[in-house]
């Protein structure tokens, strides 16, 4: 590796600890190569992140469509909360299992 490779990789690692935008084509792939897996080798797990992730959609466009001063915004955004909560946790174990 030359210093000008070593360099690129730093400022690289460096954008990924900012998770600054530039990221976004890095984050892309490295999703494509975890989806393509789950899907060959435990569609289930993947099934359950897809619901998950449509759970989450719902509950943050119904935040999205609830006034902040409504009575139920603390309600609804604890909700998006929770399904962000469950949506990670199942992508977390799915992609870093606990050492057995």
């Amino acid at each position: 590796m030359t210093t000008g490779d070593r360099d690129e990789l730093d400022r690289l690692m460096s954008v990924l600890e900012s998770d600054d935008e530039e990221c976004w084509p890095l984050y892309e792939e490295v999703g494509r190569i975890v989806v393509s897996h789950l899907l060959a080798r435990d569609p289930k797990t993947m099934s359950g992140i897809v619901d998950a992730w449509a759970a989450s959609l719902r509950t943050h466009g119904e935040l999205a469509d609830t006034w902040p001063d409504s009575p139920q915004y603390g309600q609804v955004q604890s909700a998006a909360a929770d399904a962000d909560a469950a949506l990670f946790s199942l992508i977390r174990e799915a992609v870093l299992p606990r050492a057995q």
